[in-house]
């Protein structure tokens, strides 16, 4: 699945799905009426959205970053349009962190700042690219004053960055590396996406196809990992997929329960419930759950944070 972008500036919500048709809407909040402004947005296939100095902000399937009018998601100008220009490589995403928007491409990102020009205000910040991209399109996310994500270089991929200033700062350690670098992505590609919880920041690493989720605790330093998993009610084994903000892949909701050590996900019956098993091992079997420590299996956590 394809997560959604969902942008505010306080009068409209720009909403961005990039697996339907009409990928673009805007919904006015004073009235509740809902706008199909795709064709409006540069060449009509926006795929994700960002909200910075009262413009929203588009990314095109082209590669090309589109500016609205100053709250204003209806107005789009054509000529209103910007390319990374330091490095070769197609643009992928766009987030805005730290009052600034970088664009990730390939193999490189451009940090942007607002220079208040009338044309196009979003400039490059001189002397700042960052020289590593992005694998995999929606892995990549905002969170407090950084953001993080499966990076790729020249050198290699599939290595799990966070930033610190405008520097690519490694977070996974070569056992979380090594496990990622196995996985085939033939299908959804993998998301990541981030919830805080008694002042922990966790960003949660998803591979819908591959069976695979890895957590890190960005509050930990070193930064400490696990793998979570859920029993399904139907289903004999244990498996790692979670695969949106707050739901499952069935669009079922998410419930974090800090008593039981478990995330519940409530069905259509009240009857049936799944639950989230936080530190099972890398086998996904009912055996391993041995392997948990603290708590009874079912219940515990297991961390990597091996180097």
């Amino acid at each position: 699945s394809i997560p959604a972008s969902i942008s505010s500036n306080g009068i409209e919500l720009l909403v961005i799905n990039p697996e339907t048709t009409e990928t673009a809407h805007l919904l006015t909040l004073a009235t509740n009426v809902l706008t199909n402004v795709t064709s409006s947005i540069g060449d009509g296939e926006p795929v994700w959205g960002q909200f910075m100095d009262q413009y929203f902000i588009a990314l095109g399937r082209d590669g090309k970053v589109y500016i609205s009018g100053l709250l204003d998601g209806a107005t789009w100008n054509a000529l209103d349009v910007a390319t990374p220009e330091s490095s070769p490589d197609l643009a992928r995403m766009i987030l805005v962190a730290r009052h600034t928007l970088f664009v990730f491409g390939d193999e490189s990102i451009e940090p942007w700042f607002d220079s208040g020009a009338a044309d196009f205000p979003f400039k490059p910040i001189i002397g700042t690219i960052i020289q590593k991209g992005l694998l995999h399109t929606y892995s990549a996310v905002a969170i407090g004053d950084t953001a993080v994500w499966i990076g790729r270089g020249k050198e290699g991929r599939e290595i799990v960055y966070m930033l610190e200033g405008y520097a690519p700062v490694r977070i996974s350690n070569h056992a979380v590396e090594a496990l990622l670098q196995a996985k085939s992505v033939t299908g959804a590609k993998p998301v990541v996406w981030t919830y805080q919880q008694h002042g922990h920041l966790f960003c949660i690493i998803t591979y819908p196809d591959d069976n695979l989720t890895w957590v890190v605790d960005l509050s930990t330093n070193p930064k400490m990992w696990h793998e979570r998993m859920y029993l399904s009610s139907t289903a004999s084994k244990a498996t790692g997929v979670l695969t949106t903000t707050g739901v499952f892949s069935d669009g079922e909701e998410i419930r974090i329960d800090t008593v039981t050590y478990t995330m519940r996900a409530v069905l259509s019956s009240p009857a049936v419930i799944n639950e989230i098993l936080i530190g099972a091992s890398a086998a996904a079997s009912l055996d391993n759950l041995k392997s948990a420590i603290g708590h009874t299996a079912g219940e515990g956590t297991t961390y990597s944070t091996g180097t």
